[in-house]
């Protein structure tokens, strides 16, 4: 699948112009199904000692935000005016490429993409390119819609068939839909280890954490967050 970068920049740009803030604004269909995985990501960074963490396609900077509470945090988007938008709200942001980032090596101590790793063709590139710019025994969160959720294939088949609308234009491809033991096995090939797993279940709010990729493959779970340890 070929990715309409410059499409893609384009639709996030226009939603930073609507300034909105909600679900809406990160292509969320529901507020509760945001909160959850915003719920998911706190509970996966809830050990981790105060560190520096670059947020991955941060967009308007909310889903990170809790983390501020002990984190520093840096927010990187390819989205100039979503950058804008985060910055106005508090978050130091960069406009830059997932693919290449404009750090150094080791430069973080963390590095979290939430909703990302769907838009990229080659899933290990991205890994590889996070764990990078973190120090040995860093924490990488990825979260992504599972496809082996039931409620997803669906939605997805709908979606492709017309019966259900996008929700975003032609130019924002179709989430590349992955399962956690996929994502585990590609961060495997780039040095990182699993150290933890949550599940959310659309539309509930209910949030789970596992200790393992078995856990995460459920067919009702909706979206999956994986923390890895760079070796």
């Amino acid at each position: 699948m070929s990715l309409n970068r410059q499409g893609v920049r384009a639709f996030f740009d226009q939603l930073a112009e609507q300034r909105d803030l909600g679900a809406a604004g990160v292509g969320f269909r529901s507020e509760s199904a945001w909160r959850a995985i915003q719920r998911a990501l706190v509970a996966l960074t809830d050990d981790l000692p105060p560190v520096a963490l670059v947020d991955l396609g941060c967009g308007h900077g909310q889903m990170s935000k809790p983390l501020a509470r002990r984190h520093q945090l840096v927010g990187v988007d390819h989205a100039e005016k979503m950058c804008a938008l985060a910055a106005s709200e508090g978050l130091p942001t960069v406009a830059g490429d997932a693919s290449a980032l404009p750090f150094a090596d080791g430069a973080f101590g963390g590095a979290i993409a939430i909703e990302v790793i769907q838009l990229i063709e080659s899933a290990p590139a991205l890994l590889r390119e996070m764990a990078r710019v973190v120090i040995r025994g860093g924490a990488v969160i990825v979260g992504t819609p599972n496809r082996r959720s039931v409620v997803r294939r669906v939605s997805h088949l709908a979606i492709e068939a017309g019966v259900l609308g996008r929700g975003s234009p032609a130019e924002v491809p179709l989430p590349i839909l992955r399962t956690a033991g996929e994502l585990v096995a590609d961060a495997a090939e780039v040095g990182l280890r699993l150290d933890r797993a949550a599940t959310t279940y659309f539309p509930s709010a209910l949030v789970l954490t596992h200790g393992s990729a078995a856990g995460a493959e459920g067919l009702l779970a909706s979206n999956i967050l994986l923390r890895f340890t760079r070796a």
